[in-house]
């Protein structure tokens, strides 16, 4: 794929081709004045040279296959079709998958025709119903709710459903609920109807393992340190001489009385220094690590507008063919 090509470096290679889509001359189902109610409901950005403001339903989309803007396309014509319309060309497009659906999806497929063939409400219901049980992880699913969502039918004589789902001022609040479950069921049948995609990406080169690292050698054992001497006793203190008899004292003058002082207790023997603690030995350096290999960067996988109208074709062909058909 060329954008892979481009992505790893490889020589520039020529853009691909363009798709061509078979666009009818007419599309009576887009209905609209302006492709803007349209673009707006869908959530389609401006494209550039080309305001939907300015453009009818049929030259805005055509614009948007010129640009190869897929997307945009399926979302235009979700919102663009009368709601019945739309559910009609989800249901359809499931066609194009039906063996790559699970059981309950082809079921939930199945109930979207019914409501389709007879648009009651006990259909509408049991199309919701049919949308749960299935998950809502397929197409079929989707194609379901969109009708358990979609307003009266044809049949019914209201006016509607001949309104697009999203395009006029009008339209039932439900429109824009069948247009999310309309694109979201035309792109996964366009997914289903793909496949998978291989990718030829270049091989990883494989990591050198990490070398072992040594083993810290073992720490020496601490010397015991040395006993300590024992302190020598104290010597005992002596005894304080017992004081002479007081005589009395007169009342004036108060005599001075000293007591005997107290010898001088002697010294303590100084204890002997302590022994210096050997110092440890410097830790051997643990060596660093190598550096890994870097990894290749991943690129950014991202489809260029040809590649991914490629998977968008069958799908937006079929839903060209109801737009032709007469209003």
């Amino acid at each position: 794929m060329s954008f892979l090509r481009k992505l790893f470096g490889k020589e520039p290679v020529p853009a691909p081709a363009l798709v061509a889509f078979n666009v009818p001359a007419a599309l009576p189902k887009l209905s609209a004045p302006s492709a803007a109610p349209i673009a707006l409901a869908a959530g389609i950005e401006a494209t550039p040279g080309h305001p939907p403001s300015s453009l009818a339903p049929q030259a805005y989309l055509d614009a948007l296959l010129k640009q190869q803007k897929p997307i945009e396309v399926v979302k235009f014509l979700a919102y663009g079709l009368p709601e019945h319309d739309s559910v009609r060309w989800a249901s359809v497009s499931c066609d194009l998958v039906e063996a790559n659906q699970a059981a309950e999806d082809r079921q939930a497929t199945s109930a979207a025709k019914q409501w389709l063939d007879r648009p009651t409400a006990a259909n509408q219901k049991a199309a919701a119903s049919a949308a749960s049980k299935a998950g809502f992880k397929g197409p079929g699913a989707w194609a379901a709710q969109a009708a358990a969502w979609a307003g009266p039918s044809p049949s019914t004589g209201s006016g509607g459903v001949t309104r697009p789902t999203g395009a006029s001022k009008g339209a039932p609040a439900s429109g824009d609920l069948v247009g999310k479950a309309v694109t979201g069921s035309i792109m996964l049948s366009a997914a289903l109807a793909k496949g998978p995609i291989t990718l030829n990406l270049p091989a990883i080169p494989q990591v050198p393992p990490l070398p072992g690292l040594p083993s810290l050698p073992g720490v020496p054992g601490m010397q015991s340190l040395p006993g300590m001497p024992a302190v020598p006793g104290m010597p005992s203190v002596p005894g304080v001489p017992s004081l002479s008899s007081v005589p009395p004292v007169p009342k004036i003058p108060l005599p001075e009385v000293r007591l005997p002082g107290l010898p001088s207790l002697p010294g303590a023997p100084a204890l002997p220094g302590m022994p210096a603690v050997p110092g440890m030995p410097p830790l051997p350096g643990v060596p660093s690590l190598p550096a890994l290999p870097g990894a290749p960067a991943m690129p950014l996988l991202q489809l260029e507008g040809p590649e991914l109208c490629a998977i968008y074709k069958d799908v937006i062909d079929r839903g060209l063919t109801i737009a032709a058909e007469p209003a």
